[in-house]
């Protein structure tokens, strides 16, 4: 099956941006220096996704108001051990960016008229978006009930530094793979893992039946159209 579309969208971007943000914060050592560079490629991707992808002062204005509040919160973390107050600010407006975010570019897809690498990029990055999403709320839950967790989820001393094992263990559940090393070990942690295990496997079947929906609707217009062309010859 051929996708239309001659040149690659900003999803497309956005995506092989988004499994790079994933490795480097996997496979980095976090140190300040780090932490900083690759958070504000962050919110910087994010902030401009948002607007390329609504095109709207609305959307600029929204994806500020939230996105200037986790940056600063981040960076008031990175520099200063200002506790958990910080952390908690920073992980409800981060996490309120990113369902914002995810959600303008989950629209986007929705709404296409055709089924293009563009749109197929999109629904590949609005999924690893959900990982990274996810990630933030047990990181949050994990800051104002600690020990939500059991396992090597702050393995190092650092606040911050365990960021990639909330990512792993978001994408293990996402997928429902769960390897088992990191557990829920209270009802609200067990609470959110049980739906982010059944958010992942709905997104696919949902989304995929959606684009398939829309690439065969399309084709068979094509074809009716082209019938039709060959009565009137």
């Amino acid at each position: 099956m051929r996708i239309p579309g001659k040149r690659r969208g900003r999803l497309y971007y956005l995506l092989v941006t988004l499994v790079l943000f994933i490795v480097l914060y996997s496979f980095s050592t976090r140190s300040l220096a780090e932490r900083v560079i690759l958070d504000v490629v962050m919110l910087g991707m994010l902030v401009s996704i948002a607007v390329l992808v609504k095109q709207t002062r609305r959307s600029l204005i929204i994806s500020l108001v939230l996105g200037i509040p986790w940056i600063a919160a981040t960076f008031a973390d990175l520099f200063a051990e200002a506790g958990a107050y910080v952390d908690i600010t920073t992980g409800v407006f981060g996490t309120i960016f990113l369902v914002y975010i995810t959600s303008v570019i989950l629209q986007n897809v929705i709404r296409s008229r055709q089924v293009t690498g563009d749109t197929i990029s999109g629904a590949i990055a609005v999924y690893l978006l959900l990982g990274i999403l996810w990630a933030g709320a047990y990181r949050l839950l994990d800051v104002i009930q600690p020990g939500s967790f059991v396992g090597q989820m702050r393995a190092v001393s650092h606040m911050g530094t365990e960021v990639p094992n909330y990512v792993y263990f978001s994408f293990t559940t996402l997928t429902t793979l769960g390897y088992g090393d990191i557990t829920p070990a209270t009802p609200p942690a067990k609470a959110i893992a049980i739906l982010e295990a059944v958010t992942g496997p709905l997104y696919i079947t949902i989304l995929i039946s959606q684009l398939v929906s829309k690439y065969v609707s399309r084709r068979v217009d094509e074809d009716v159209k082209g019938d039709i062309g060959k009565e009137r010859e």
